[in-house]
């Protein structure tokens, strides 16, 4: 009877509780999943499954990732376009501008259109800086609309109809554009929400 006392004496006493291991209670902490922080880490081994962009669930993560930023980009463009035709005819028709001149001129203004709304709407959620992202999206513009001219041009040398060499072209072009805009133009800026690099 005397051992026993004494003994629940002694972890009474004891700044330890039993349940800690020896452990001081102010020295545990709760340890989260890093899954719970919104940073996942990269799977490996077994447990990866790659997936080809080309099958059934490749595509449905492909559309579940892009199908909306894509419509937006494309709804984006579609805007812009007929803003430009609006603007070309105003100044032929109302300020007497040569077509040359008025389409270089709408051409600007478009440009610039497409790139405040891709910005402020469809990329709204990156972090961007946005003289950086102007500067990319200009000249990502330049390049596409020389490359797209040129295979315009190519098709109908080959006897392809007018019409379907400019819906391949604007059908093939709006695709690289969004692909160049997703994964270069409005890539995030670097920043403290950004995850920390796995550790090795």
């Amino acid at each position: 009877m005397d051992r026993h006392a004494n003994q629940a004496e002694r972890t009474q006493a004891s700044p330890y509780a039993s349940t800690t291991w020896g452990l001081a209670e102010g020295s545990i902490r709760p340890t989260l999943p890093e899954s719970a922080t919104g940073c996942e880490p990269p799977l490996r081994g077994r447990h990866r499954t790659p997936v080809s962009p080309l099958s059934r669930d490749g595509i449905r993560r492909l559309l579940g990732k892009h199908g909306a930023r894509f419509v937006s980009f494309s709804g984006v463009g579609g805007f812009v376009f007929v803003l430009g035709l609006a603007i070309q005819a105003f100044l032929v028709q109302v300020w007497g501008v040569g077509s040359d001149a008025s389409y270089l001129v709408q051409g600007f203004i478009s440009v610039q259109v497409s790139f405040l709304l891709n910005y402020y709407w469809t990329w709204r959620d990156k972090e961007v800086q946005f003289w950086s992202a102007w500067s990319k999206f200009n000249s990502q513009k330049i390049i596409t609309i020389v490359l797209n001219l040129l295979i315009y041009v190519a098709l109908i040398a080959v006897h392809v109809n007018y019409l379907a060499a400019n819906f391949a072209t604007t059908a093939v072009f709006t695709a690289v554009n969004y692909a160049i805009g997703n994964f270069w133009t409005f890539v995030p800026t670097k920043g403290k929400h950004n995850c920390p690099p796995p550790s090795v």
